[in-house]
């Protein structure tokens, strides 16, 4: 395939985002375009027929490609919008997701298994200040206020418990969900569902 010319925005919540070249242009031959180009800023008017992510269904499954760095363009720059972008491909994926966190971004969720147990391991990645190869070391770290994660779970825990203890910590089991609230993650806080 050749690169698309021309300048590619992405095209979010009714906006648009930029991001670098690279782009690749397709022909799908199957499934559905997920989203095409926008050769400018503006959502009504700018939009091209170049599709730039493409999804095709196999099996039970899918394969979503996305024909450009978009995840390079993410990385190098954590861009709000970039983020919303791709959150939105993942929402339109329909993941049955195990356990989901209401959170400002800046927090990492980190689900591991230590035999039956789940562990969920929140890590507060937001510094008080924007860090760079000349500037490395967090000075502040302002902590995450009001968490709340959706754990799928046909069955109540036997108990759920945060390290270190948080005795603010609630939890509550309803119909298939486990919803924990945590008031305030300041660095990392686990949490031991049994």
């Amino acid at each position: 395939s050749e690169p698309i010319a021309g300048r590619v925005f992405l095209p979010v919540d009714g906006r648009a985002v930029p991001v670098s070249s690279g782009w690749q242009r397709v022909t799908p031959v199957a499934g559905e375009v997920w989203a095409c180009r926008m050769a400018q800023q503006e959502p009504g008017k700018d939009m091209t027929d170049d599709p730039v992510v493409t999804c095709r269904r196999v099996g039970a499954g899918a394969v979503i490609a996305v024909h450009g760095p978009l995840f390079n363009d993410y990385y190098l720059g954590h861009y709000p919008m970039l983020r919303r972008f791709i959150a939105g491909l993942v929402e339109r994926a329909g993941l049955p997701w195990q356990v989901t966190l209401d959170a400002p971004a800046r927090l990492e969720l980190v689900q591991r298994r230590r035999g039956a147990d789940l562990v969920l391991n929140l890590i507060n990645r937001g510094a008080g200040e924007a860090l760079s190869p000349q500037r490395v070391i967090v000075e502040e770290l302002p902590p995450v206020m009001d968490v709340t994660l959706r754990v799928s779970r046909a069955a109540a825990p036997q108990s759920v418990v945060t390290i270190p203890a948080d005795p603010a910590a609630t939890w509550r089991h309803a119909d298939g969900v486990l919803e924990i609230r945590v008031p305030r993650v300041d660095v990392h806080t686990a949490i031991v569902v049994k």
